[in-house]
């Protein structure tokens, strides 16, 4: 008995651990398959937000956002997708997030491509006393930079801006300097560096020497400890009521909060409701450093802005683009198109007087072979002679009849041909010819051979241009 009770006290305490771990086991797999029936039946709601200052700080700004939101409508599962400048495009377009948080620049483009609305706009807040729904672009340089005091100045320096669709880091500015002349081209770069720290960091480090970001990126900077504010310059400072920050540019309303075409309007309604509810204290608040939410902003003044930059949504196609220039420099295409007709002119007439040279060419280059044939085959003797009696050319039949080559008559003069009570009458025929007083001459002469007889010949003589041309 006594070994039996020892017994039953020995198990007793492993069949509690078997209970207790079996009821463990099934109270973990009840709560797992609660849990999992309460996400399976949450939807999820992505917020894309634009990483402006990198991927690290938009989470860290705003992922206590998407805590507030889960927290607020639990019927919903909210998550942050940070979203580079050059994928915004995408991920609207295939419709891979529900909300945006971009520029108003960007904002106004999807709104015009893909039909995305404003559901609310950013209230920003540096300080307690400082909470502004606008904001600007700030153009800024190193103190030291004693010549760069206006944007005049500009030209030929190294700009450095963050994105060509960055409302605040460069389309806000480019306006001012387009009104102040300075155009891309002017610049001896132009540098774009995807986020505002990296535009500050490029100026400090002297890879720049201008720099252009959104309001309140120095300040917040300097709060953070990165810099000191006051080793810049801003560039044609503005000063407006009620606006605390470095500022080169007019205002435009803040960061809209909005939805896309496949967002359904229940959940846009609630999110709304959620985020002006948002207390100015609140961690989300706090973390995306911004006083809260409030109704949305007219944004007519971005879509001004960009129309005037001529950019998108309001980019002018080629054909537009050809067509105002030709209203606005008629004249200078007139100029050109004259220039091209004239120009078209004479390479027709060239290439007509290069055909016209090609063929009279060749009828030349026939023409002489004729010629030559002519003069090589007759059937007496031909010779070219000057007026003083040299023989420049002659033809075989004439070497036959002076049994002489033709290097042998080249080598001496006609007169050493004749026979010498002949030579008076030949000069005297020459002498006729050189006179002009007649074109040509016909008369009986003796030729000698080279075996020392002599050959009465026919000696018809013609006027050449500085040579007579004679036959036998």
């Amino acid at each position: 008995m006594e070994n039996t009770n020892t017994g039953s006290n020995v198990l007793s305490p492993l069949k509690y651990l078997i209970r207790v771990t079996i009821r463990s086991f099934f109270a973990v797999l009840c709560l797992w398959l609660t849990t999992s029936w309460v996400w399976a039946s949450s939807t999820e709601v992505r917020i894309g937000v634009l990483a402006k200052r990198g991927y690290e700080k938009s989470m860290e700004r705003w992922n206590s956002t998407a805590e507030y939101l889960n927290e607020s409508l639990p019927a919903y599962q909210f998550s942050i997708v940070p979203m580079a400048f050059d994928d915004i495009q995408v991920i609207v377009k295939n419709q891979m997030v529900d909300f945006v948080i971009v520029n108003p620049g960007i904002y106004v483009d999807l709104s015009v491509k893909y039909g995305i609305r404003r559901v609310l706009t950013l209230v920003n807040k540096l300080s307690i006393d400082n909470h502004v729904s606008e904001f600007g672009s700030v153009i800024f340089t190193l103190k030291d930079h004693n010549n760069l005091r206006h944007l005049s100045d500009l030209k030929n320096q190294r700009l450095a801006a963050v994105h060509q669709t960055s409302l605040g880091g460069w389309i806000m500015a480019l306006r001012e300097l387009r009104t102040s002349g300075i155009d891309q081209w002017n610049l001896a770069s132009l540098l774009f560096l995807n986020t505002h720290d990296a535009v500050v960091n490029a100026v400090l480090n002297r890879e720049a020497e201008i720099g252009i970001v959104r309001t309140d990126t120095l300040e917040r900077m300097a709060q953070e400890g990165k810099l000191n504010q006051y080793d810049f310059r801003i560039i044609s400072p503005k000063i407006y009521d009620h606006f605390p920050y470095a500022v080169s540019t007019p205002l435009y309303p803040e960061w809209p909060f909005a939805q896309l075409t496949n967002t359904s309007p229940t959940i846009a309604r609630d999110v709304a409701i959620a985020l002006l509810k948002l207390p100015a204290d609140h961690k989300a608040a706090q973390d995306a450093r911004i006083h809260g939410w409030t109704i949305p902003e007219n944004y007519q003044t971005v879509h001004d802005l960009l129309n005037l930059l001529e950019l998108p949504p309001y980019e002018k196609n080629l054909h537009t683009r050809f067509l105002d220039s030709v209203a606005n420099i008629w004249h200078w295409y007139l100029i050109i198109s004259l220039t091209l007709l004239f120009l078209i002119f004479l390479i027709l007439r060239v290439v007509r007087l290069n055909r016209s040279l090609s063929e009279h060419k060749i009828n030349l280059e026939e023409s002489i072979q004729l010629q030559a044939s002519t003069f090589e085959q007759a059937a007496v003797g031909l010779a070219h002679i000057t007026l003083t009696g040299t023989i420049l050319r002659m033809n075989n039949k004439l070497c036959e009849i002076a049994t002489l080559t033709q290097q042998q008559i080249k080598e001496i003069n006609l007169k050493d041909l004749l026979f010498s009570d002949d030579i008076p009458l030949c000069i005297s025929a020459f002498d006729e010819i050189r006179s002009r007083e007649k074109s040509s001459a016909s008369i009986q002469l003796r030729l000698l051979c080279s075996n020392g007889t002599f050959k009465w010949i026919q000696l018809s003589l013609s006027q050449k241009p500085n040579r007579v041309a004679g036959g036998l």
